[in-house]
């Protein structure tokens, strides 16, 4: 049996240790942008954390007001950054309601893990008076219009 070739599908001149290589750098780098918006939870701690069944975390997630990474096991991980602080102890925190939002001007054009780098990287089109911020750091500062506008524009740039 040979082997098809493939290059025509890969212009490029990268080997596939190469590309495997960029894959798992952009992996890491968003493992590592997750960490320092939050973390992560997973979904039973989601549920414990946000004091809500996993059925409201699903439900919330299929209505698009909610993002997951679906992991190795098909299990779903959270990150912790779009869900709201809450205003006083007898609250739970809830996602940001502009998540719905952003995850509808994004579309099919974003993949769930391509919005998530999104979210989690400092940008200076969010910048403030302390500098860049994170898709989620703005969202939390109550900037979400300027993060939905970004979003747009990486969906469809002006400048394009």
């Amino acid at each position: 049996m040979t082997t098809p070739d493939i290059s025509a599908f890969f212009p490029d001149d990268k080997t596939s240790e190469e590309r495997l290589r960029a894959l798992l750098a952009g992996r890491v780098a968003l493992a590592t942008a997750l960490e320092e918006a939050g973390g992560v939870l997973l979904g039973a701690e989601a549920a414990g954390h946000l004091k809500v069944s996993r059925e409201t975390l699903q439900n919330w997630h299929d209505k698009g007001q909610i993002l997951a990474l679906e992991a190795a096991d098909g299990s779903a991980i959270y990150p912790v950054a779009q869900f709201e602080r809450p205003s006083h102890d007898v609250s739970h925190p809830r996602p940001f309601k502009a998540i719905a939002e952003i995850r509808r001007v994004a579309g099919d054009w974003l993949a769930v893990d391509e919005l998530i780098g999104l979210l989690t990287s400092r940008h200076d089109a969010l910048a403030d008076a302390a500098g860049r911020r994170t898709g989620f750091k703005a969202i939390a500062d109550g900037d979400a219009p300027r993060v939905v506008a970004m979003v747009r524009h990486v969906r469809t740039p002006a400048d394009a």
